[in-house]
């Protein structure tokens, strides 16, 4: 019989936390799910007469200065950024989870090769060493997943690795092995459950790094290629047109920031309702 810990209570603040930082989401994904649907038309349409138009009731966010509509483009790469951030997140939890949980539980050589590997990835700046990848390897959108992948997965890996270690030594770990429990039966019964919150918190925030680095990598075109409207793209396709149509970059800025927030705010909620002891260590009441 497993041991599985949970907090007994949900503060009205977290949970307002986590409902307004999964509302400001929330906007930015219904936004991208209705991209297909909205009546404004297809984002890689050039249209020569509507060159860097100004924001109207037709072309809420007006067009850049192939005439494409911003809103259109907006939508559509918001749908792109988060698809890749989704997948990314979804790929260093798993991998990570399961690279942490392999550590914390064997220790010794095999504790030693994984975390060894990841604190040598973590010892590069991200953004670097995500330039270094996509550079060597090409801009894609699959090198794009792949590269993020690789250095944020660390990060999930060594947030696993703690309480793993943690709850291999406990005494129901103990009694399950003198039982002869296997170990993968006690790996996922016993030792999982009790990892989940901080590892599910870690989740967001690679979410919101992805975004970031995603954008940072589209802006200095090592990221997926044009004319595909992710947000670092519509960023570095706005900078040229900076000073005479500044809104063509302003929007998909806020747009990212707005993402963003709303991902650390909701990370933050998750944070204190799955771990209550990291509420009451940051309360001062």
């Amino acid at each position: 019989m497993s041991v599985l810990r949970v907090p007994a209570v949900f503060p009205a603040r977290v949970n307002g936390l986590i409902l307004f930082g999964g509302a400001m989401l929330g906007i930015v994904v219904l936004i991208a799910l209705l991209a297909p649907v909205l009546p404004f038309g297809d984002p890689l349409r050039i249209n020569p007469l509507l060159r860097n138009a100004p924001v109207s009731w037709q072309h809420p966010f007006g067009a850049d200065k192939l005439g494409r509509d911003l809103f259109a483009r907006f939508a559509y790469g918001a749908r792109l950024s988060l698809s890749i951030c989704a997948i990314v997140s979804v790929v260093c939890l798993v991998v990570g989870t399961a690279l942490g949980l392999l550590a914390g539980y064997y220790r010794g050589i095999v504790d030693t090769v994984i975390s060894r590997i990841a604190d040598t990835l973590m010892a590069f700046p991200s953004i670097l060493l995500a330039l270094g990848i996509v550079a060597t390897f090409g801009a894609s959108m699959t090198n794009v997943i792949i590269t993020l992948s690789v250095v944020y997965m660390p990060r999930v890996l060594r947030v696993a690795r703690a309480p793993a270690l943690a709850e291999s030594r406990r005494e129901y770990v103990e009694a399950a092995r003198s039982c002869g429990v296997s170990d993968l039966r006690i790996l996922t019964r016993h030792v999982l459950p009790n990892i989940l919150a901080p590892v599910m918190v870690q989740a967001t925030v690679v979410f919101a790094y992805a975004m970031v680095a995603e954008a940072a990598l589209g802006f200095l075109g090592v990221g997926v290629p044009p004319p595909a409207p992710s947000w670092g793209n519509l960023l570095a396709e706005g900078r040229a047109t900076l000073m005479i149509a500044p809104t063509q970059t302003i929007f998909p800025a806020v747009g990212l920031a707005f993402a963003v927030l709303g991902v650390n705010l909701l990370g933050d909620g998750l944070r204190d309702v799955l771990d209550p002891r990291m509420r009451r260590a940051g309360d001062p009441t």
